[in-house]
């Protein structure tokens, strides 16, 4: 899951990120699994750690 939230901070589509760390099938199992670890969804980390141009 570290590796999802640091592409995430990198820019990678949710879908991309899911399909890479292994939840290619169930995109929405690896947000509930994100969730779970970090307290929040793949979405909000997305929105919370956009670098500031």
């Amino acid at each position: 899951m570290k590796q999802a939230a640091e592409m995430l901070k990198q820019n990678y589509q949710i879908n991309e990120v899911a399909s890479r760390v292994g939840f290619e099938n169930n995109p929405d199992y690896f947000g509930q699994q994100f969730k779970k670890l970090y307290g929040i969804t793949p979405h909000q980390f997305k929105k919370r750690n956009v670098p500031l141009s």
